[in-house]
């Protein structure tokens, strides 16, 4: 019979969480995934500088960091969407729980299906625009005047939410940048006024104490430069699907949303700097 092995539970425990560091730590190679479409969460979008990605074929890595956040921020997004849309103000689009009566309701505030009276699950819009432009999109919000505001999902620590007093931190630019651009796209999908938006962010270990929500108005006039925008950066993904021989980068040049140095600083003040854009190579 063989001898049984004693150890302190204390050693196998910090053995443990030795193997558990190591193994999380451990960068994984990201699948690449082919683009079909321009996501808006890809703006502001630039083909020169995705020709070039994709041509040196730089390898995407992660540790388990990325991938856990983003599994808790889409988990939190759906249980908040089950639970505030009961209580309607938020408009989306609502699918019946059972699926053999298949009731569907669209853009409305209304939980119960039409078919069989019974529940509905909520349902995220999914944006399409112009040709190539594509997103998902939180939820649109009734205030109490019957104004439409957009609103998105964000999770955080306590700690970013509880700073905000001193700190001014939030909204972060490119959640701003993201959420205003739907704003001009619902707005012409829909064909409905959408005054402005709002970014909620909740932290993730106190759901129900700690969150914020934080926002502004959006003027027509800008909602007009984001469809200017979004429609060259449009045209500008198409241009992608024609590139196959590097002499064919010549186009994509010739046509970048960018065309000089003060156009850019002008023009995208309100995004997150571009690597080439911020360092004046694009325009050298």
């Amino acid at each position: 019979m063989a001898e049984r092995v004693t150890a302190d539970i204390e050693v196998v425990c910090q053995e443990f969480e030795s193997h558990y560091r190591k193994n999380v730590t451990r960068e994984l190679k990201l699948e690449k995934r082919p683009r079909t479409n321009l996501r808006v969460s890809s703006f502001p979008f630039c083909g020169l500088r995705t020709i070039y990605e994709d041509w040196v074929g730089a390898e995407q890595v992660c540790d388990m960091g990325m991938p856990y956040y983003t599994g808790v921020g889409t988990l939190a997004h759906s249980l908040i969407q089950q639970f505030i849309g009961r209580g309607g103000r938020i408009y989306g689009n609502w699918h019946c729980f059972n699926k053999s009566c298949g009731g569907k309701r669209w853009f409305s505030s209304l939980n119960w299906c039409p078919e069989c009276k019974g529940g509905m699950e909520y349902v995220e819009f999914h944006v399409r625009a112009f040709k190539n432009v594509s997103g998902h999109l939180d939820g649109i919000y009734r205030d109490s005047f019957g104004r439409y505001w957009l609103i998105d999902y964000k999770t955080c620590s306590v700690r970013i939410i509880a700073s905000q007093h001193q700190e001014k931190t939030l909204p972060y630019l490119h959640n701003k940048a993201q959420i205003r651009a739907y704003c001009a796209l619902i707005e012409l999908m829909l064909n409905i006024r959408i005054e402005g938006w709002m970014l909620f962010y909740i932290a993730r270990d106190d759901p129900l104490g700690t969150y914020k929500a934080v926002g502004d108005f959006m003027a027509d006039e800008d909602k007009a430069k984001y469809l200017r925008r979004i429609k060259r950066w449009d045209r500008h993904f198409g241009i992608i699907k024609t590139v196959q021989k590097l002499k064919d980068i010549k186009i994509l040049v010739e046509e970048k949303p960018c065309k000089t140095e003060e156009y850019y600083r002008l023009n995208y003040h309100d995004f997150e700097g571009c690597p080439l854009g911020t360092c004046g190579a694009c325009f050298d």
